[in-house]
């Protein structure tokens, strides 16, 4: 019987967080197109300036506002991400 409870709930908590990351756009974050941080909304001014700007020939958002170094860019970008949902 706890087992079957246990089952559940690991079942609703994985089910609830797959939905939650394919809502969310999640797969979005784990590549480096600008147009990802646009997904949250408090980002859309910005990323508004930066695609009229002729810094968008050149630089990315990841270019400037994430380390280079893999560990590290999707270190910043989870955290990032879980500072804003939370």
């Amino acid at each position: 019987m706890v087992a079957i409870f246990l089952a559940a709930g690991v079942g609703f908590v994985a089910g609830a967080g797959a939905y939650t990351f394919v809502y969310a756009k999640g797969a979005s974050y784990l590549g480096t197109d600008s147009s990802a941080c646009a997904n949250c909304h408090i980002m859309n001014e910005q990323y508004a300036g930066w695609t009229r700007s002729s810094h968008h020939d050149v630089a990315g958002c990841n270019d400037c506002h994430a380390p280079h170094d893999f560990v590290g860019k999707y270190f910043t970008k989870a955290r990032s991400g879980a500072l804003h949902a939370w």
